[in-house]
């Protein structure tokens, strides 16, 4: 029988929320390829659920290694924020071999309270390396991750294995120094309705950059998306896929993304490069530009 737990606090109070008791990790275990110092974890091994009310902090980062771990709303409540702290230099979820289940209404954010955004982190906000993480159902409102911000890879997922769905949900206002929103290496990312948009990334892939894995996106829509690069045969607006990568786009729209910088770079909606595969049905792309484009309109 799942364990329930209900944590309730008023909005700009801080603290921390331990389940099942603290863990020191340290070194690689949720760094995302940096190395940060040890500090306190949740580490869930069995099913336990969270339900939150609008204004929580989650101080503590949650590893997930079995089990299932469900965030949803307190009570009658139709919406809440989960804020990150700031500081905290990990992700908020790291799934690692179990499952991540967000419900609707749920907004996550990289902001502390109402304070400044943090633009320091050297992580995504959740990663996944192996097991499931879904966020949203299928006739609900979904989840919103917003204000997620790193210096090292993706701001707001980054995917190293298992599948990630996304449920008529919204990623916004999200960069990394290697993709805006959604990096995947390996495993599968899904996106059946909702939104990535005012994504940026210095890297490739205002929105997602697949580096090897899977993306379908069902009736979805990938919008002001932005890649600045300096780099031959990289950008991607919207989409960047590379290393045989395998992407399916399904009466979806990606519109008004954009590359700044056409001499170096390529793909104002979506750059495909190394084998990789680009699959498009009944689907619409217009309006993405390069700024500008040598020798052309402008428009890509």
């Amino acid at each position: 029988m799942d364990n329930k737990r209900s944590l309730i606090m008023t909005a700009m109070v801080v603290v921390a929320i331990l389940l099942i008791g603290p863990a020191m990790v340290g070194g690689d275990a949720n760094s995302d390829g940096v190395n940060v110092p040890t500090i306190n974890v949740t580490v869930i091994t069995t099913d336990e659920t969270i339900t939150i009310s609008d204004g929580m902090t989650l101080t503590t980062p949650y590893v997930i290694k079995s089990g299932t771990l469900t965030i949803e709303l307190e009570g009658s409540a139709t919406s809440a924020t989960l804020y990150k702290s700031v500081g905290t230099n990990r992700a908020m979820f790291y799934v690692d071999g179990g499952d991540l289940v967000i419900g609707d209404g749920i907004t996550i954010s990289g902001r502390s309270g109402s304070d400044a955004e943090d633009k320091t982190a050297s992580v995504a906000l959740i990663v996944v390396n192996s097991g499931n993480v879904t966020l949203g159902t299928a006739n609900g409102s979904g989840v919103t991750i917003t204000d997620a911000h790193s210096n090292y890879r993706s701001g707001a997922i980054a995917i190293e294995g298992g599948v990630t769905t996304l449920y008529n949900s919204t990623i916004t206002n999200c960069s990394g120094a290697f993709v805006g929103a959604v990096r995947v290496e390996t495993g599968s990312f899904v996106m059946n309705g909702g939104s990535i948009n005012n994504c940026s990334v210095t890297g490739n892939g205002g929105a997602i950059c697949a580096v090897g894995g899977t993306v379908e996106i069902n009736n979805a829509t990938l919008s002001d998306n932005t890649s600045t690069t300096e780099n031959d045969s990289h950008g991607g607006g919207a989409i960047y896929a590379t290393n045989g990568s395998n992407v399916t786009i399904n009466s979806s729209t990606l519109k008004g993304n954009s590359v700044p910088n056409p001499v170096k770079g390529g793909g104002a909606g979506i750059l495909a490069v190394n084998g990789s595969v680009v699959v498009i049905n009944e689907s619409t792309i217009t309006g993405n530009i390069m700024i500008p484009c040598p020798g052309s309109d402008g428009n890509n």
